[in-house]
């Protein structure tokens, strides 16, 4: 590019919108290019198209951790709760406790998923369709069925660490109960 004013030759690098003349210290507005304009344009479609896949990524992330931290609370309150009932009276509090726990648990196996079904993340449209996850009836039917599993592997773990402990007072009393045998003396 030559200067208007000396007709000096001025370089500068792509993308710079002012010069300044070696020879006259003129100071030139440069115009961009049609295909500077274009590639610009394109860069920033680009990054917002990239922020927003990565801001759905994040709502996905968070969803996930979300249902897998309900899953994990179920499966440890239905083991708990199993634990407390085969271990205690069935007059005592702890006995309450246990089943109140387990209807909790089974109560939150159905009401749980609509939320989370509710609170799935919408994919922006420049989401391509495999990686969009779906909510509707399929996603809460799915949801639901992981939630039943879980209060029943939770069930399944509870009777197994209560089936490895020492035998309870209140189980000892239990069988003795059932048996019919009494531990008074005969005369």
């Amino acid at each position: 590019m030559n200067c208007p004013n000396c007709a000096g030759s001025i370089t500068f690098a792509v993308g710079q919108r002012t010069a300044r003349c070696p020879y006259c210290d003129s100071t030139l507005q440069i115009k961009p290019e049609a295909a500077e304009v274009t590639l610009e344009k394109t860069r920033r479609a680009y990054r917002n198209i990239s922020d927003a896949r990565a801001e759905y990524a994040r709502r996905v992330k968070k969803w996930k951790i979300i249902a897998w931290g309900y899953y994990l609370v179920v499966f440890v309150m239905m083991a708990i709760g199993s634990v407390i009932i085969e271990r205690t009276y069935e007059d005592s509090g702890a006995y309450d406790f246990g089943m109140t726990l387990l209807v909790l648990t089974l109560i939150s196996g159905f009401a749980v998923p609509p939320v989370l079904t509710c609170i799935v993340p919408h994919a922006p449209e420049e989401v391509e369709e495999p990686l969009r996850l779906q909510g509707g009836w399929m996603r809460y039917i799915k949801l639901t069925g992981l939630a039943v599993m879980t209060v029943l592997a939770g069930f399944l773990a509870g009777y197994m660490i209560f089936s490895s402990m020492a035998p309870s007072q209140a189980q000892l009393e239990r069988e003795t109960a059932s048996s019919g045998y009494s531990a008074e003396s005969e005369d």
